[in-house]
């Protein structure tokens, strides 16, 4: 089972990188920082695209494993 929770995991994870990287792309959230300050929004961008997949990527997991317990009691 552990195999295929990391499965999980990996997978959404790394499709989470994908569209969060597109829709923080999207965004203007540059806007938000000074002129010119190139390496703190590459950062923001990085940290929040990386945070937001680590946690969906982490729900998804707990929740198959859950499903998994309920339907094996």
């Amino acid at each position: 089972m552990n195999n295929t929770l990391n499965i999980v995991f990996l997978i959404i994870f790394l499709g989470m990188l994908i569209v969060s990287s597109i829709v923080m792309l999207d965004t203007n959230f540059e806007k938000i920082f000074k002129q010119g300050k190139i390496g703190s929004i590459r950062a923001f961008f990085f940290i929040v695209v990386f945070l937001i997949s680590i946690f969906t990527a982490w729900g998804f997991r707990e929740l198959v494993s859950v499903i998994y317990n309920i339907l094996n009691f």
